[in-house]
């Protein structure tokens, strides 16, 4: 769960960076040669983590018991959405 827990912060860390500064950026090998896109290094790190936390959280939901219901915390906006008459 730790692992989980900062593989989470992370990849928030991650994501607002790359909203910031976008997924990719002009690189060149040297002065003399000409830039190209590529992909930012972070960008690849968050999509590598992305997938291990995901795997991460598929394995802890596996173990929550199966005959026992997870209350999900709702704002009421759903029925609010569905009680509407002018829809």
């Amino acid at each position: 769960m730790e692992n989980a827990a900062f593989m989470r912060i992370s990849l928030q860390d991650l994501a607002v960076d790359l909203r910031e500064n976008g997924m990719t950026e002009m690189f060149s090998q040297g002065e003399k040669t000409k830039p190209y896109e590529r992909t930012r290094p972070s960008a690849d790190l968050y999509n590598k983590l992305n997938v291990s936390y995901q795997k991460c959280v598929k394995q802890l939901t596996d173990l929550l018991p199966v005959n026992e219901k997870v209350k999900v915390q709702t704002d009421d906006f759903d029925d609010f959405v569905n009680d509407r008459k002018d829809v």
